[in-house]
């Protein structure tokens, strides 16, 4: 079946409600679907709200931390942001994020997100103690065909996205074995969002950061069974903007057990500059079970 390519920021635009203040709605695309709407995503459209919710205009996202409570649905979602601190060193803000096919009865939110915004400010201490990994370019590498019959990787969402991995195996492949739990594939979205002076909008760093998965899978091996990530929480910090147009997503998952799975996400550009960063935790299930 052929999907429609998604619109990040069409997608997750949000409208403000004149009649409540701190209220804004939203309707999701379906074309962001793995099972729901991708996580990073809804994380994204979160995002949008707080940031149109940002008394301060020359204050840049700083840091997102989303918890995940059930599942989205596409179609129209409400949100309610509420400031949780306005200063002049920063805004703070939360968002509560429902479905509109969520029960009204039901307590709460199915997505819950706390924002930091602050300025660019002068420092004398700059570094970045990460290395940028060896490994070819998005031009030197083609995105992968997946055989026939293997439906994963043709769902909704990754008709938006462009990935090219570089370090790692598929799950289609054979005869490899398992290895570190590191993964790193080259990421695009087929509609990049730009911003005016050219520079990708940081809300595309949010579904590249949403992606332990594949690093998990490295460290299981091959098998006839998937894992799929549900994620409970992620963390995004935002360092740098790019005017890149694809972005490294540098997975590394450092735990599992019990069920669930801990890793961390660095995004880079083509020229190796740090973007951002993810901390993920994420429940681990086998698909058919």
């Amino acid at each position: 079946m052929q999907y429609q390519i998604g619109n990040l920021a069409e997608d997750t635009a949000v409208t403000a409600d004149p009649h409540l203040p701190g209220r804004y709605t939203a309707n999701l695309s379906p074309n962001w679907n793995i099972l729901y709407v991708f996580g990073g995503v809804t994380m994204a459209t979160a995002i949008s709200a707080a940031r149109a919710a940002v008394t301060q205009p020359n204050f840049e996202l700083l840091t997102a931390t989303a918890t995940f409570l059930a599942p989205i649905q596409a179609g129209p979602q409400t949100l309610d942001v509420r400031t949780l601190r306005a200063g002049k060193g920063a805004e703070q803000l939360s968002v509560e994020m429902r479905c509109d096919a969520s029960s009204e009865e039901r307590a709460g939110c199915d997505l819950h997100v706390v924002c930091t915004f602050g300025p660019k400010r002068r420092t004398d201490t700059t570094f970045v103690d990460v290395p940028f990994p060896t490994v070819p370019g998005p031009n030197d590498v083609e995105r992968p065909k997946p055989p026939p019959g293997v439906g994963v990787a043709r769902l909704p969402y990754h008709y938006s996205v462009e990935s090219r991995p570089v370090l790692g195996n598929l799950p289609w492949d054979h005869d490899w074995k398992a290895g570190p739990a590191r993964w790193a594939a080259w990421h695009r979205l087929r509609n990049n969002v730009r911003l005016p002076d050219g520079t990708l909008d940081p809300l595309v760093y949010v579904p590249a950061a949403d992606m332990i998965g594949p690093a998990v899978r490295q460290a299981q091996g091959p098998g006839p069974r998937l894992t799929m990530s549900i994620s409970l929480e992620i963390s995004l910090h935002v360092f740098a903007h790019t005017d890149s147009e694809w972005l490294l997503q540098d997975a590394h998952a450092s735990h599992a057990g019990d069920g669930y799975a801990s890793g961390t996400v660095y995004l880079w550009d083509e020229r190796g500059v740090l973007v951002a960063q993810a901390m993920q935790r994420a429940i681990l299930r086998t698909l058919g079970r």
